[in-house]
């Protein structure tokens, strides 16, 4: 069972590629009935053609470490924003995407309370994401693009109006599988993987209680002909809920996706990296 929740942590707009979603299901639709103000794009293993949907646009915003919920509208607001005082964990420069030269904690450290600086501590609105990031029906700044379709509306909640899709992938237990996720509007963060087996409730509490290990020795970009440049990831495993569960650091520096994308050996440019694959060790209990 899978949403684009096994895609965490980001602060971003960001999508599970392949295994294909249950968000992507308005794929099958021409483009012209779903394509919002900002096209999304995507490459997959291939190089072929890639189509995702509107799958980047379930998620949800306004959702700070520590905090009992989101409030679906600060998504630019650097606060505590409801008090409770959680401290990030996230705090070694070389685990931080963004803004590393500020002292952890300082009040130059503005990005303190992102979910990403204490992975699995951040609530969401829905475990597959609002369509178009808010519970509000009209369409939002910050990219809360969605256009209506006869699968979902702005504000619909994807673990109620998304069914069940066949994404052709078959996992086995103790196995490895390779997972592509996209990602746009970078603003860095991470990402872990996570399932929530189909007998059970689509939760955040169900994915939580699911997280899948990391194969560390394998992490790398994927061009658009699906060419894979094998990188060295970085992985987190201490500081992350559930407590022992793998957290990856975003590999490509915000500056290379907000507005533009990244070339290889050289200067952030336009069109060239578009997709991170991870690959995932499996020890599920449920298939």
């Amino acid at each position: 069972m899978l949403c684009t929740v096994a895609v965490a942590s980001v602060s971003a707009h960001g999508a599970l590629v392949y295994p294909i979603s249950r968000n992507a299901i308005d794929r099958q639709l021409p483009r012209s009935q779903r394509t919002p103000k900002h096209a999304p794009s995507c490459t997959n293993l291939t190089g072929a053609a890639c189509d995702n949907g509107q799958a980047q646009y379930w998620y949800s915003q306004g959702c700070f470490i520590g905090c009992p919920q989101c409030d679906s509208v600060s998504g630019r607001r650097q606060a505590d924003l409801c008090g409770l005082g959680k401290k990030p964990t996230i705090n070694d420069p070389e685990h931080r995407t963004v803004n590393r030269a500020a002292p952890a904690g300082s009040e130059k450290d503005v990005y303190q309370h992102n979910p990403w600086r204490a992975p699995g501590s951040a609530p969401v609105v829905d475990a597959c994401g609002l369509a178009g990031g808010t519970p509000w029906a009209p369409n939002a700044s910050e990219w809360g693009d969605y256009v209506p379709t006869r699968f979902a509306k702005h504000g619909d909640r994807g673990s109620k109006v998304l069914g069940v899709q066949p994404s052709g992938a078959v996992w086995r237990v103790g196995g490895e599988a390779t997972v592509v996720w996209q990602i746009g509007a970078n603003h860095g963060g991470g990402y872990a993987y996570r399932v929530c087996p189909l007998e059970e409730e689509l939760t955040e509490a169900c994915f939580q209680r699911h997280p899948l290990p990391f194969n560390r020795s394998k992490q790398a970009l994927l061009l658009p002909n699906g060419t894979r440049l094998p990188i060295a990831g970085t992985f987190v495993s201490d500081g992350t809920l559930p407590v022992g569960s793998t957290w990856a650091v975003n590999p490509i520096p915000p500056r290379c996706l907000g507005g533009s994308e990244a070339t290889v050996g050289g200067p952030c440019r336009s069109g060239q990296l578009r997709a991170l694959p991870g690959h995932a060790r499996l020890r599920l209990h449920h298939v």
